[in-house]
């Protein structure tokens, strides 16, 4: 018989979509965790925080992406269009 009341629960992970950041972290961000990417202007910031949504979204799942960007939200997905992860048809 084995005691299971000291064993953990391994810690679920949702896969980003990029292959070495997913390898870094194990799989993944922890779910149910809140994350806030911060760094100068032009870091990528916008486009990995993008792409991890589409990710998220195209397999399935939901996100929300929240900026203080001073551009204009469409502006913004007007650069995201260029890149192979935009996806802008409806929610299914």
């Amino acid at each position: 018989m084995t005691d299971t009341t000291n064993q953990t629960a391994p810690i679920e992970r949702v896969p980003s979509g990029i292959e070495g950041f997913d390898q870094l972290l194990h799989g993944g961000l922890i779910k149910g965790e809140t994350y806030l990417l911060m760094g100068p202007p032009g870091a990528g910031k916008t486009i990995f925080g993008n792409q991890m949504c589409f990710h998220h979204i195209a397999t399935g799942g939901r996100a929300i992406y929240l900026t203080l960007l001073a551009e204009m939200h469409s502006r913004m997905l007007a650069h995201m269009q260029t890149f192979d992860f935009f996806f802008g048809g409806p929610a299914s």
